[in-house]
């Protein structure tokens, strides 16, 4: 082997990274960042020493070294180092991440879409709690308007936002128009058709960017296809009577209607942007599939049969994420694995999804429609990671006299998604659905 050059450059080593190519979640231009962990390896007989890392390609300006533990390696060793994705441009960014040390060098491919907040629809929940009794819809798009233009996102007429807000009157359907293609204040998708009830995500900003309590009621007035609710505090004019609300962190339907609010305390409500009428697409994101089944437990023979039957094309095998008596759900999933919706949405990773801390919530179902009603799945554990002890006799059983603890697919915040109150469901309740994972 030749001596060393000062530099390092001609020691032989071999390195090798983990992952070889990454694909970045959207981003709005210039606003939030998402970074991803890669791991450096030394599969070679000698020390690397004075590893370098560099962004390199069209789009290197898009990326950032955020942390780089990688000095010098031992044969075997291994390092990380995070890269970020904060997209100067719209459009595919691309650029290469080079990691080197004497002869070896080990590379990334990058990839990322940046989304110009200009080219869609902007959606937000209001910083400030609002009267329940300014007396019509279009008062509150008044507050919107304001909102938006303190915070520095309205058009130039100062008018491009609507509240989603309804009357008998003023439904906010009418209101929308043809606007098409909604994000989230962190540029992530929300909807491409909002009157469709395929949403995404939650909502969950307000107008600064500032992601709020993923619980946070949002008063609408609205159902999910824009048209007026029953309660509407006597049209925004009356404390005697409720209004409409949804939750902030929730998909469809319960974004927007599923709980009542007092009308005599102030609540935030959602302003949307309707100036754009571009299609949304997002990306798909590699991943395991996660999905809630296409019909209820009442269909099926068994919750494996269930989602065996309801999976999506080109998934592998499946289980129901159940607990069963003396079982855990948790155990089935893969701690390091990255599990995706159908429509490519990443629900969490193995370790989000034990903890409970899932990015979004599992509404669609296999077949990959997004169920308006309300509706929810069981789970037979009051916890993720506990044993089950309301199982429906480990689903055997719809009989009324037994009980199952249940979750709610379309809220994914707090532990809701996984148990819903203290008391299980009758397991005669019809409708309810199962959570399924790909297990390879």
């Amino acid at each position: 082997m030749p001596d060393a050059t000062a530099d390092g450059s001609d020691v032989v080593t071999e390195l090798i990274i983990d992952p070889t190519a990454a694909r970045f979640a959207e981003q709005w231009v210039g606003y939030a960042r998402e970074a991803q962990t890669f791991m450096v390896m030394n599969v070679g007989e000698s020390v690397a020493p004075d590893l370098r890392a560099e962004l390199t390609g069209e789009g290197a300006a898009d990326y950032v070294i955020e942390a780089n533990e990688c000095r010098t390696l031992e044969p075997s060793a291994s390092c990380a180092l995070t890269v970020a994705f904060a997209p100067r441009a719209g459009g595919t960014r691309t650029a290469t991440l080079e990691v080197r040390s004497g002869t070896g060098v080990a590379r990334a491919e990058l990839s990322g879409i940046g989304m110009d907040p200009n080219d869609y629809n902007r959606v937000f929940v209001s910083s400030e709690s609002l009267s329940m009794l300014l007396g019509s819809p279009e008062a509150y798009d008044a507050e919107c308007n304001r909102l938006a233009t303190a915070a520095g996102i309205n058009g130039p007429e100062q008018d491009a936002f609507i509240a989603w807000f309804s009357s008998r009157d003023s439904p906010v359907s009418e209101r929308l128009g043809d606007a098409r293609g909604f994000v989230r204040m962190d540029g992530r998708a929300f909807a491409d058709d909002l009157l469709a009830g395929e949403v995404m995500r939650g909502v969950e900003f307000n107008e600064y960017g500032e992601r709020l309590d993923p619980e946070t009621i949002v008063v609408t007035g609205s159902q999910g296809d824009g048209s007026v609710s029953v309660n509407t505090c006597r049209n925004w004019d009356s404390t005697r009577f409720g209004a409409g609300a949804g939750r902030a962190d929730a998909g469809p339907r319960l974004w927007t209607l599923g709980i009542g609010a007092s009308c005599s305390i102030r609540w935030p409500i959602y302003c949307v942007e309707t100036r754009k009428r571009r299609e949304l697409i997002p990306p798909r994101h590699p991943g395991r599939a996660m999905y809630v089944t296409n019909a209820g437990f009442e269909e099926y023979e068994s919750p494996e049969e269930a989602c065996e039957a309801s999976k999506p094309a080109g998934a592998g095998s499946v289980l129901p994420l159940v607990a069963r008596t003396g079982t855990v759900a948790a155990d089935i999933v893969n701690r390091s694995a990255t599990y995706v919706r159908p429509d490519g949405i990443v629900v969490g990773t193995g370790v989000e999804l034990v903890e409970g801390r899932w990015r979004t919530g599992v509404w669609q179902q296999g077949d990959g429609a997004y169920p308006s009603e309300g509706y929810a799945a069981w789970t037979g554990s009051p916890r993720i990671d506990a044993p089950g002890n309301e199982t429906c006799s480990d689903w055997t059983s719809t009989d009324r006299e037994i009980r199952g603890h249940s979750g709610v697919p379309a809220a994914p915040g707090g532990d809701t998604f996984w148990r819903r109150g203290d008391l299980g469901r009758r397991c005669s309740t019809s409708g309810l659905r199962f959570y399924c994972i790909e297990t390879d």
